[in-house]
């Protein structure tokens, strides 16, 4: 090819030339100068089809460097270098939202990869029970037919600790009714139901339609007999039920509630928890009605019950008004830590209140994480960012607060590092293990992942600036102990340099407080830049395309509209997640005061350290929806989302939670007198984070996970747990 025949072109002249032209990426200059046919009167069909060859190449290089263009004449034109291909609206595939899926879950999916936004996996919409497995619906259902053995080593167990504690407390009512003479009627049902609550399993447990008041147990009833109402009862029998209520509903209560409790508590038997309910409603609305038939049931009686399972390994699964119930279990927790340390603060041991508070704490953050993902779905994203900001944080501020308020100024700075290293090193490295052993290997975008990343080094650095400041220019003074004065000689045994009050150094009071209010304000203002980046100036990069969606063949919600299908309805409503938002954070406030105030007695316990507690316990608690998402992202092959989950809550701690805890105690420190948090961290916290986050970036940096990386990251992690437990107070 000629020189005559390429020619630069600004901007302007190449808006002006015929639309004709098609522009092709390449990649470098020398494909075009090594080319020289292309374009020429005696290029053939070789020279032609190397040229679409370099083009197909370049273009699966992404398109950059400089552009040819053709025409109809065989007139090649080369553009400017700096031309730039538009940003691709993304779609439904690349955010791995399956077609199908309604407006409001796609919509919560699409804010799961947005700045700003805490990733949640649980689903925020109701989802019908016909569209689960077979397997999950078995467990909603009232009466499901199964067809197993009831020999299973699962019944016995329940046979073992239920059964046979249950068969003595019935006998012993059924013998305490016969005494009475009155009770006899009550007397048969129960002495019945010893043999079933032994032994339940392949049994009927049946309520008769009608008369169950005439006493003529032994008579099967016509099968096409039609209900009638029995006659009034006699006044033997309203005797009986009299002694029955006094003498044998206490005790069945306590033992039947206690069985329902301790086997729902164990949710793999929350069958046996669902059939002694049914036994304990029946046996108190209506007791003479109850019949336990052995093989075929009575077709004048409904079916109560018919098990044949005491354990199902499938209900960890179950969910309640959306909550999984392993997390509804925890609630009660909730409850006893108030009505221990606010009414029995001075007869319950400390550490029992102090175990209360923390597994209350896992329920209480796992609900305000849904209120405020099913929140944010349902509003704008500028509300949604706005709403994740303020509510996503205030678990962990609240506590810090708290914390400031007692006087444990190490312990908040202390749970601050605690949680900025979990969510650097053991969010991200439990969800690779635990995806790492299902998954042989997964992978994830290192490049978006670095961005996060060198986020997350730019907010360490601004967040320990003013230590090294003072760290470096600080006055210091050396102590000695153990001297002896010898002819005029000191000697002295132990000498150590010591930093001075940090009220009284100038260095602090002049020039790192200044710094430290600097970096506060500073810090924010890139993460609401990051909001304005995602949420105003680029919305076109990550809102999706609909055609293109449509053209791909998916049918999600948002091409559709309209019907309330394609649109989804919420698990929660608006003013359910604020309720619930408003009751979190008041519940958390009052557990958090006793929290912090059963520290020193646990610590004094096991001789531990409170700036230990704080790293461990209190900076890992109070995030722990967080480590259940990453993990269940992890297990269902999503790896970028769950190493999201730990880089988002490291940006927010260090861009939002800390520099409000500066400025909150600064607050504090101006009306109550309490409150000196500040950014000087001691050195062992600085070396911690800063080498957990170069250790975050060398892993991120590849690009993929399995559970050995996973794994270097825990024991990462760990190490650093076990530098903190052996450092001096």
């Amino acid at each position: 090819m000629s020189s005559s025949n390429i020619n630069l072109l600004s901007k302007d002249e190449r808006e002006l030339e015929d639309s004709s032209y098609v522009y092709n990426p390449i990649h470098d200059n020398h494909i075009i100068n090594n080319n020289k046919d292309i374009g020429g009167s005696n290029s053939g069909s070789g020279s032609s089809s190397n040229y679409n060859n370099n083009n197909n190449n370049n273009n699966n290089n992404g398109g950059t460097g400089v552009n040819i263009a053709t025409n109809n004449n065989n007139t090649s034109k080369r553009v400017s270098l700096f031309q730039t291909v538009p940003d691709q609206p993304m779609t439904y595939e690349d955010l791995g939202i399956p077609a199908g899926t309604n407006a409001l879950e796609a919509k919560h999916m699409i804010q799961n990869h947005m700045f700003g936004f805490r990733p949640f996996k649980s689903k925020i919409s109701k989802k019908r029970l016909e569209d689960r497995s077979p397997e999950v619906r078995r467990l909603y259902t009232e009466n499901p037919v199964i067809e197993q053995g009831v020999n299973s080593i699962g019944n016995y167990v329940y046979t073992i600790f239920f059964g046979v504690i249950l068969y003595l407390v019935y006998a012993l009512v059924s013998i305490l009714l016969f005494i009475t003479y009155f009770g006899v009627p009550y007397a048969k049902i129960t002495w019945t139901l010893k043999d079933f609550v032994l032994w339940p399993f392949g049994r009927y447990l049946q309520k008769t339609l009608y008369s169950s008041r005439l006493n003529n147990d032994s008579e099967k009833q016509p099968l096409k007999a039609k209900p009638s109402h029995s006659p009034p009862p006699s006044i033997s029998l309203k005797i009986g039920a009299v002694l029955f209520y006094i003498i044998a509903a206490p005790i069945i209560i306590i033992f039947e509630g206690f069985a329902m409790m301790m086997s729902w508590f164990v949710v793999v038997m929350i069958p046996t928890s669902k059939m002694h309910l049914r036994i304990l409603k029946n046996l108190l609305s209506d007791p003479l009605s109850l019949r336990v038939e052995q093989h075929i049931p009575r077709t004048d009686c409904i079916i109560l019950a018919y098990p044949v399972e005491a354990i199902n390994f499938q209900y960890y699964k179950f969910s309640i008004n959306g909550m999984n119930v392993c997390l509804v279990n925890l609630l009660p927790f909730v409850v006893l830590s108030l009505i221990f340390g606010f009414f029995l603060e001075h007869h319950i041991h400390p550490l029992v209140i102090f175990l209360c508070c923390v597994l209350s704490t896992v329920p209480l953050s796992y609900y305000n994480c849904k209120a405020i993902a099913t929140l944010s779905a349902q509003t704008s994203f500028a509300v949604g960012a706005l709403i994740n900001a303020s509510f996503g944080s205030i678990i962990e501020l609240i506590l810090y607060v708290v914390s400031l308020s007692n006087g444990q100024v190490e312990v908040a700075r202390s749970a601050v590092t605690g949680s900025l290293l979990g969510a650097m090193l053991l969010v991200p490295g439990l969800a690779m293990v635990v995806g790492g052993i299902k998954h042989k290997e997964q992978r994830f975008n290192h490049t978006v992942m670095g961005v996060n990343t060198v986020l997350l080094m730019v907010a360490i650095v601004g967040i320990f600036a003013p230590t090294i400041l003072y760290k470096t220019y600080g006055n210091y003074q050396l102590n000695c102990s153990q001297c002896s004065d010898i002819v005029g000689n000191v000697t002295c045994s132990v000498c150590e340099y010591v930093q001075n009050d940090i009220q009284d150094d100038p260095v602090w009071t002049q020039k790192a407080r200044a710094v430290q209010y600097a970096v506060s304000a500073v810090l924010p203002i890139a993460y609401f830049i990051g909001l304005l980046f995602t949420l105003k100036t680029h919305t076109h990069i990550l809102h999706v395309d609909e055609k293109k969606g449509e053209a791909g063949g998916s049918s999600h919600g948002h091409s559709h509209g309209g019907d309330a299908e394609s649109e989804g309805e919420s698990e929660w409503s608006r003013s359910q997640c604020i309720v619930i938002l408003c009751v979190c954070t008041t519940m958390f406030a009052l557990i958090s005061e006793k929290l912090v105030d059963t520290i020193d007695p646990v610590v004094t316990t096991f001789h531990l350290t409170p700036e230990f507690l704080g790293i461990t316990i209190l900076g890992i608690v109070p995030t722990a929806a967080e480590y259940l998402n990453a993990v269940q992202f992890a297990l269902h092959n999503n790896m970028p989302l769950a190493l999201e989950i730990g880089a988002c809550g490291s940006v927010q701690i260090t861009l939002f939670q800390i520099p409000v805890l500066v400025f909150i105690s600064a607050i504090m420190s101006q009306f109550t007198g309490h409150g000196s948090f500040n950014l000087i961290f001691p050195i062992i916290d600085f070396y911690a984070v800063f080498l957990g986050a170069v250790i975050m970036n060398l892993v991120f940096a590849n690009g993929k996970t399995n559970y050995f990386i996973g794994s270097t990251l825990c024991i990462v992690y760990l190490i650093i747990v076990f530098v903190f437990f052996f450092t001096p107070s």
